[in-house]
């Protein structure tokens, strides 16, 4: 599947990613914190937020942006979503 990460205008050093039921977002972090250097979240909807728990762990860290994607991609995949 290929997915479209974007940037925007407003927040030129985040990424963004449009599923069927989510939005996720990267953002960079200040480079002294120690959990990572990009945070990510996701914002759902539809049957998808009536599955998430706390055990599904977001916000998630981390340190290097293109593991960060990739994290990001394969949750989307375990959980059947597609791209928008």
């Amino acid at each position: 599947m290929n997915w479209n990460w974007y940037q925007t205008p407003e927040f030129p050093d985040c990424w963004f990613l449009d599923a069927t039921e989510c939005h996720v977002s990267l953002q960079p972090r200040p480079t002294y914190c120690d959990r990572g250097r990009w945070i990510a979240r996701v914002e759902a909807w539809g049957a998808l937020k009536m599955d998430l728990d706390e055990a599904d762990g977001w916000p998630r860290y981390y340190f290097e942006l293109t593991v960060a994607k990739s994290e990001c991609e394969a949750w989307l995949r375990c959980r059947g979503q597609g791209a928008a």
